[in-house]
């Protein structure tokens, strides 16, 4: 049959004006015509109308533009031959989910119902087809065209808010992802509630608490999770209360997981508002307070122990002031007995205040690691000795039987020697206090298993089993005496663990109750026998009285300290003042120089300096002697000049030594 145009002669003629464009970019006809003479003719015709067309020659072109994006498709029957119409429904099924793309298909005149419906139903049932009948009028055709591609910027319009949807989705689950990641690292426990008081979200914190994966937890309420029955209700009704009130909620409680890990927890319900001012979820947070609990009670312990501590600091204070004032007012008595045991007493009271002064100082000093070990190899039976040497006095007077149980020359360790005497001494003297008097004193040691043990054993009135780990605490005294009638600060035992840890050793305490006797015993490393035993000897051996000069603005101190030395045969000159000191130096030419820091006007640090400048002080040794003790004291006393750095109160025999040239350990850096 020969091909018709596909309209009647339009109106639209040569030289008619142009219309008003009715397209935009992409919405243009694409037209498929059975000769170039009928598709030229309907592509003029449709852009006189405002329409964008383009002419396809072939099904394939047509595909190939529909791929490229078009407005709709315009082509007559005759065009789907030799399977031209398989392509045509291949590319309407290629279509994405929101394209329907409009095919106006030009049909013959008289076509019945039947036959049109099988046209359609050629082309696929993703076909959005209109039948345009010849003669085609320019109207229907144009109104057609527009139908089309109005219907067409509806699905590009869909296809954008498809795109915008698909791009705000992609961001709403990167940032559910960010969101789960960071609330996941978190060590929190962190949840979410809807209205009806269900989890919608959890983070692996709270899933490892449950030990439950999140699908068991998601859509479940609090009574529907391995909670205590008592737990869920009031959680729920706190839920519940945020929802209604829209206030933030905190509380705290204890819980007991499911695999038995008992802590206490605080938490906060926080309620998140809608657009509309109500509550949409409720945002929970949990945090595991159990350690900070821990620490709090144990800073308020700590509290605890510092106030008795203090408490007991100014009673043991008081009692040797005490004697001492006493013992000073007996000291203008004519009476020479008694001021000879006045002296006794201020002498045994003021060992007593330098005992607990020195115990606070070398708490503080292990405490912040400001003790140096000056470590030999020691025999541990001359230590013990020495030891007991220190503590016979004590157990003398206390009527107590001291057995020995060691042997000289057979264990050996590496360990300061001042420090293990302070260690054994420590131990003795406390056998001594806590048992009553004719009790009975072992000091054991031996070699166990390439260790050596030494132990301090007694039968006195033993140590309460829930006391035994608090035995090494700071300022923990124990309750060893009814009455506590020997005192004590209570620190001497924390010294003694300190100083053995140090050595690399440990020490444990024993005992089987109250009144059945206590033993402390240590372990420390052994070390091989010495070649060679080597003993102390003086840096040199001058026993000579020498000339000594002493510095202090305190008149007392420095008087009794100059009769003190007169009484051993030195030769000795006083000054109160650092003028006075360096005129003074210039007159007698010290050897030895006792220095005080703390000096009004011209200090002792200034004092030591200008003495160094002196051609009369060029070999006497300066010793400062002052009550600053800490490590920045003596750094800057030996700056200054100094050669040694005594604290107050001064041992009388350490400074007799010192003058004899012999040397005098110093522990603290």
């Amino acid at each position: 049959m020969e091909a018709s145009p596909p309209f009647t002669p339009s109106p639209f003629d040569e030289g008619d004006e142009q219309a008003a464009p009715r397209t935009e970019d992409g919405l243009g006809v694409l037209i498929l015509a059975p000769t170039s003479n009928d598709a030229s003719l309907t592509a003029r015709f449709l852009e006189k109308a405002g329409f964008t067309a383009k002419i396809c020659p072939s099904v394939d072109d047509l595909c190939d533009q529909s791929r490229a994006g078009c407005g709709a498709m315009l082509l007559a029957e005759e065009a789907l031959v030799n399977g031209a119409g398989n392509k045509l429904i291949e590319i309407l099924e290629e279509q994405p989910s929101w394209s329907d793309l409009p095919l106006m298909l030009i049909t013959a005149s008289g076509v019945t119902p039947q036959t049109r419906a099988r046209q359609i139903t050629a082309l696929g049932e993703m076909g959005n087809v209109s039948m345009i009948e010849r003669p085609v009028r320019p109207e229907t055709l144009v109104s057609s065209c527009e139908v089309a591609l109005r219907s067409r910027r509806r699905q590009y319009q869909v296809r954008d808010l498809l795109s915008k949807l698909e791009g705000m989705m992609l961001q709403i689950q990167q940032q559910a992802r960010v969101f789960d990641t960071t609330l996941s690292s978190i060590s929190d426990f962190t949840y979410i509630f809807d209205r009806s008081l269900r989890f919608i979200y959890a983070n692996r914190a709270t899933l490892e608490l449950l030990g439950l994966e999140l699908k068991d937890v998601v859509g479940k309420t609090f009574s529907e999770l391995p909670y205590p029955r008592g737990l869920a209700v009031r959680l729920e009704r706190q839920i519940e209360h945020v929802f209604q009130t829209g206030e933030i909620l905190r509380d705290e409680t204890a819980y007991t997981n499911p695999a038995g890990r008992t802590g206490y927890y605080e938490y906060i319900f926080t309620p998140v508002l809608g657009n509309d001012g109500e509550v949409e979820v409720v945002a929970a947070s949990t945090r595991d307070t159990s350690e900070r609990r821990r620490n709090e009670e144990a800073l308020r312990e700590a509290d605890r122990r510092k106030d008795e501590f203090l408490a007991m600091l100014a009673h043991e204070l008081r009692n040797p002031l005490a004697a001492v004032t006493n013992a000073a007012a007996l000291l203008e008595s004519p009476n020479l007995e008694d001021r000879s045991w006045a002296a006794d007493v201020i002498t045994r009271q003021n060992g007593q205040l330098t005992h607990l002064i020195d115990d606070l100082l070398d708490v503080s000093r292990i405490t912040v690691g400001k003790i140096r070990l000056r470590e030999e190899v020691l025999d541990v039976a001359l230590v013990l000795d020495r030891a007991c040497e220190g503590a016979h006095l004590l157990i003398h007077e206390r009527g107590h039987q001291l057995i020995k149980k060691y042997e000289t020359g057979k264990l050996w360790i590496k360990a300061d020697p001042t420090r293990m005497e302070q260690i054994a001494l420590n131990l003795l003297t406390n056998a001594a206090k806590y048992t009553p008097s004719g009790g009975r004193i072992e000091l054991m040691a031996s070699k166990v298993e390439g260790e050596v043990r030494v132990v301090v054993k007694d039968n006195g009135v033993g140590i309460a089993s829930h006391l035994l780990p608090e035995m090494f605490k700071l300022f923990a005294q124990g309750e060893r005496s009814i009455a506590r009638s020997e005192g004590g600060l209570g620190i001497g035992l924390t010294i003694v663990q300190r100083l053995v840890e140090m050595h690399g050793g440990r020490i444990e305490a024993l005992s089987e109750g109250l009144n059945q006797g206590s033993s402390f015993v240590i372990h420390l490393p052994m070390v091989a026998a010495p070649f060679v035993q080597q003993t102390e000897r003086p840096v040199n051996g001058q026993t000579s009285t020498r000339r000594v000069l002493i510095v202090d603005d305190n008149v007392d101190t420095a008087n009794s300290m100059a009769r003190l030395l007169k009484r051993v045969g030195h030769g000795v000159e006083v000054a109160y003042d650092g003028p006075q000191a360096l005129e003074k130096a210039r007159q007698h030419l010290p050897e030895i120089v006792l220095l005080d820091i703390g000096l009004p006007g011209m200090d002792g640090f200034e004092v030591a300096r200008r003495m160094r400048l002196e051609p009369s002080c060029e070999k006497c040794v300066i010793i400062a002697v002052t009550g600053y003790g800490q490590p920045k004291d003596r750094r800057r006393a030996i700056n200054a000049g100094c050669h040694h750095h005594l604290v107050k109160p001064v041992n009388i025999d350490e400074l007799k030594r010192l003058i004899r040239g012999e040397p005098m350990p110093s522990l603290v850096e």
